[in-house]
């Protein structure tokens, strides 16, 4: 991204509210969201000030620096902006299977598509920088793409060698992949899921209003939430129910003889406009799994009844997938 040194300003896209990602060699800012991109501004429109500075890591800064440190080596990109289309990146595919490439440098898309050659050297920088993402998965999807990463080197035994870096060596999921101990883990990981409820231990059903008047999809989240805690006190499988708020984000619904249902929310979504959207979820939780689905059917069915939330968007995910 792109900042101001004087404000410390970060341009973002008006229809998103997503931060521009910046391409220097372009000159370009672009929304990964929505697509739309303008040139690099050559003043801050906050403070009016000139002095930029590119903050991040990203491919094309680990190519500049590779092609300072090789500057005879061929050098390829596997990346969204380098590969816009697949014929782009069948290309480059190519490439490395006829030898034509001695570095290649890439994103997520080197685990992707047709096969890679397997390299006698694999470097993964910022290694981490998955397990800070607000999803419980987070550990997981970093766990098995690490994992993908490391198999693109040849095996020890034919001269392979990976190097990680990160700031968490002792994290479960680093030491896992360096130890090469899968259990580790799996055991951890699935100790954390226990503790906190989250699956396989649990059912999640994320919610999602979105709409383009932020007020309004803002009072809707609300009245979900408060739909949805009504159900559970009513809920023929919850029994006698006591509602417990606690701190008005977060509503455990206990029975003495049923499930505890727990309403999560609202808050604004992760990122809550884009395309002009506002968005704000909840999340319910349970590890009764015909409960807390007899609570969000009941609560959705009495909201959409309401004229007043009339053209906006409710979105249910049963298990979702990314949160």
């Amino acid at each position: 991204l792109l900042t101001c040194r004087d404000c410390g300003n970060a341009p973002r896209c008006p229809q998103c509210r997503v931060t521009f990602t910046y391409y220097r060699q372009m000159g370009r800012l672009t929304c990964h969201y929505c697509g739309s991109a303008l040139p690099a501004p050559d003043a801050c429109p906050v403070c009016l000030a000139t002095r930029f500075a590119p903050i991040g890591f990203g491919t094309e800064g680990l190519e500049e620096e590779i092609r300072r440190q090789f500057p005879r080596a061929r050098i390829a990109r596997l990346d969204r902006e380098r590969s816009r289309s697949e014929a782009e990146a069948r290309l480059t595919r190519r490439q490395a299977w006829a030898g034509d490439v001695d570095i290649l440098i890439g994103t997520r898309m080197l685990l992707h598509g047709a096969p890679l050659p397997k390299a006698g050297f694999v470097g993964i920088p910022l290694a981490d920088a998955g397990l800070h993402l607000p999803d419980f998965r987070a550990a997981e999807r970093t766990y098995h793409s690490l994992m993908d990463a490391v198999g693109l080197a040849r095996s020890a035994d034919e001269g392979g060698r990976a190097l990680v870096q990160t700031y968490l060596p002792s994290h479960h999921v680093i030491k896992a992949l360096v130890e090469g101990n899968p259990g580790e883990f799996y055991d951890q990981e699935l100790a954390f899921r226990r503790t906190l409820v989250y699956p396989p231990y649990s059912t999640l059903i994320g919610l999602r209003v979105s709409g383009t008047h932020a007020e309004r999809v803002h009072d809707a989240s609300k009245q979900w939430a408060l739909l949805l805690r009504e159900a559970a006190a009513h809920s023929p499988e919850a029994g006698e129910i006591n509602a417990r708020a606690t701190g008005g984000q977060a509503d455990e619904v206990s029975a003495s003889s049923g499930p505890l249902i727990l309403v999560l929310g609202p808050i604004p979504a992760f990122l809550n406009k884009v395309r002009r959207r506002h968005s704000w979820q909840l999340m319910v939780k349970s590890e009764d799994a015909a409960a807390v689905r007899y609570v969000v059917k009941t609560a959705l069915r009495r909201l959409e009844g309401q004229r007043e939330w009339r053209g906006l968007k409710f979105e249910v995910d049963v298990d979702p997938i990314e949160m």
